[in-house]
């Protein structure tokens, strides 16, 4: 177990809605088959411990979550990062693969600061978990991030004009900045082209 865990890695790569970052893991795991990419989605594929019952609700999370009261708003999306490591992270660096997480919780944690909306217990659960060995972090300019993507959910914005959505991802972006700050990170300029922000990534993990 030591040995496996010595080989294996835990990176993150975050950025704030419409950075890129779905067609970015999509093209790293073309090019890395044998490594795993997680996303708090693919709990829905976890049905022995029943989150599959997490796309039943009757509306998507994401509406979902702005319907709870502080402290099940807190419980409910420090259930769904603590599962998504405890389910699907921790088991494959136990196994010593090399692991990319979709945002891990650090983009939850930065809307919850923004909305302000959850009780102050999701901060203390939140904490408690373990950090990745590196963060890349794609810093897009938000006006380019709104235009890109056409259509946003509730948890993505606080308005539904293009100006609401910018202003709420520009403070968005300055929270990720805040939070990956105290870790080993590297930051990519989002602004280029998908090939270029491609080539860029896979720089920096070919030297992790």
């Amino acid at each position: 177990m030591a040995d496996k865990l010595k080989l294996s890695k835990f990176v993150v790569i975050c950025g704030i809605d419409g950075s890129g970052k779905t067609s970015l893991l999509k093209n790293i795991a073309n090019h890395f088959p044998n490594w795993y990419i997680s996303h708090w989605t693919q709990l829905g594929h976890v049905d022995e411990q029943g989150w599959s019952g997490v796309f039943r609700l009757g509306s998507h999370p994401a509406d979902y979550i702005h319907m709870l009261s502080p402290m099940r708003r807190a419980l409910f999306i420090a259930t769904i990062v603590w599962s998504e490591f405890e389910e699907l992270i921790k088991p494959r660096l136990e196994n010593g693969s090399f692991v990319i997480s979709d945002s891990y919780y650090y983009k939850f944690l930065a809307k919850e600061k923004v909305y302000n909306q959850t009780d102050s217990v999701f901060y203390k659960m939140l904490d408690m978990l373990p950090n990745p060995d590196y963060i890349i972090m794609i810093d897009i300019d938000p006006i380019i991030a709104c235009n890109r993507k056409t259509e946003f959910t509730s948890y993505e914005t606080i308005g539904s004009s293009l100006d609401e959505r910018i202003n709420f991802q520009s403070v968005v972006r300055q929270q990720l900045f805040e939070i990956v700050r105290p870790i080993p990170h590297t930051i990519i300029n989002g602004d280029q082209s998908k090939n270029e922000v491609f080539s860029d990534v896979l720089h920096v993990l070919s030297n992790l």
